[in-house]
């Protein structure tokens, strides 16, 4: 990282310079994301390197334009779970999104990964339909475990 001049040039051609007053440093960058499909509430972890872009805090995040919450960004910058918020996509194939953070100093670290998002399924039957504390339960439905189990 090296420090450099801020120059400002008004309207009329005017120059004003500071040297060294700047430090440039390194980009941040996100190098990997899972799961790599989900749906609303599905959980997130965003890999990386100074996910923050040397910002103190994040101040918005979304993939594929639509913004995550229940957000949590570890000390070192370098790890972000969150929940994935609903989408209007109703097209559930492969495709490319952008996964985008911001930070208070308004730098955006990005990155585009390819993603599916999943359709939600209703719970179909739940039996017995009524029992005490610690009845056993048998759900029936579609895509239950969402992304990654089985059903």
């Amino acid at each position: 990282a090296a420090r450099g001049p801020v120059t400002i040039t008004t309207l009329h051609g005017a120059m004003a310079t500071l040297g060294g007053a700047f430090l440039r440093r390194e980009d941040g960058r996100i190098s990997g994301v899972s799961p790599l499909s989900g749906q609303d509430g599905t959980i997130m972890t965003v890999d990386g390197r100074n996910l923050l872009g040397y910002g103190e805090r994040l101040t918005g995040m979304s993939v594929d334009g639509v913004p995550v919450y229940n957000i949590s960004v570890e000390p070192n910058r370098s790890r972000i779970v969150c929940r994935l918020g609903a989408s209007n996509v109703t097209n559930t194939s492969r495709r490319n999104v952008a996964v985008s953070i911001t930070s208070n100093f308004g730098a955006t670290v990005q990155r585009t990964f390819s993603f599916v998002y999943t359709a939600a399924e209703p719970i179909l039957q739940v039996q017995p339909s009524q029992g005490a504390e610690g009845s056993l339960l048998v759900v029936t439905g579609k895509n239950l475990y969402g992304v990654g189990g089985t059903s």
